[in-house]
């Protein structure tokens, strides 16, 4: 994630200018980092969970595609 997202983020999350340079870029841009990455993980558990529907019948390929998703959900960075 660039610096002028960062910042544009922070904003918009209500952050005023000073507390941009007072957490830091980096700051930001870690925090910003390990938010997306719980997201993600939660994302893929959704997928997890519909492949576990499919543990015995998986006539039209809803298992292999929830895995799938689940497996690119994680990919992401």
């Amino acid at each position: 994630m660039d610096r002028d997202t960062i910042i544009r983020l922070a904003r918009e999350a209500g952050f005023a200018d000073g507390m941009v340079s007072i957490v830091g870029i980096e700051g930001f841009a870690n925090f910003a980092a390990l938010v997306a990455a719980a997201e993600r993980e939660a994302c893929a558990k959704v997928c997890d969970g519909i492949s576990a529907n499919y543990v015995d019948a998986d006539e039209h390929g809803e298992r292999v595609a929830s895995e799938w998703c689940a497996e690119t959900i994680r990919s992401r960075k």
